[in-house]
């Protein structure tokens, strides 16, 4: 008894998701019909409605992003083709139609170019090994320790004096 109840079940899941897979099929025909005639309103909502459902692929969010562009939404599209590039990131039309979309975007900010400062101190930290900076800081601190000792040690108040301005400048934050 228990082993029919089972395979019902099995039966009827199985039944279910093969209906749901193809109501969304038709979903996703229904909305490109929808898009081809220029009702990119009813598209969105469409294939809105197939995202809500759980079910993600490039091609919709491509077709979402080309459906709220027509529609003149250029966040919304740009949106959906990055996550459409997220999803098949080696797809030339999901690049393209991503730049044609930014290209109508007027305040898109500019990248500002980066100072050579900070670059190359940026550099400097990146591309060094954390030995190296094991070495940095194991000679910083010894250094530190040796000038506090000449500090305490020291008599004549001007060495004093120096020794406490390097002690400044070798202070931890």
């Amino acid at each position: 008894m228990k082993k029919t109840l089972i395979l019902i079940n099995l039966l009827l899941i199985t039944f279910i998701a093969f209906a749901g897979g193809k109501n969304l099929q038709e979903l996703i025909t229904k909305a490109n019909k929808l898009y081809e005639y220029e009702k990119y309103n009813d598209a969105i909502f469409l294939y809105e409605e197939v995202l809500g459902e759980g079910y993600e692929s490039s091609e919709l969010y491509y077709n979402l992003g080309n459906a709220y562009f027509k529609n003149n939404n250029l966040g919304y599209a740009i949106l959906n083709y990055e996550k459409a590039k997220l999803l098949s990131p080696n797809d030339s039309d999901i690049e393209h139609n991503m730049k044609f979309a930014e290209t109508f975007i007027k305040d898109m900010p500019q990248k500002i170019p980066e100072f050579f400062v900070s670059k190359a101190i940026m550099q400097i930290i990146i591309y060094r090994s954390s030995n190296f900076w094991f070495y940095i800081s194991t000679i910083l601190f010894i250094a530190t320790l040796a000038t506090l000792v000449l500090f305490l040690f020291s008599k004549k108040i001007r060495y004093k004096k120096i020794l406490f301005i390097i002690l400044l400048f070798f202070r931890i934050k």
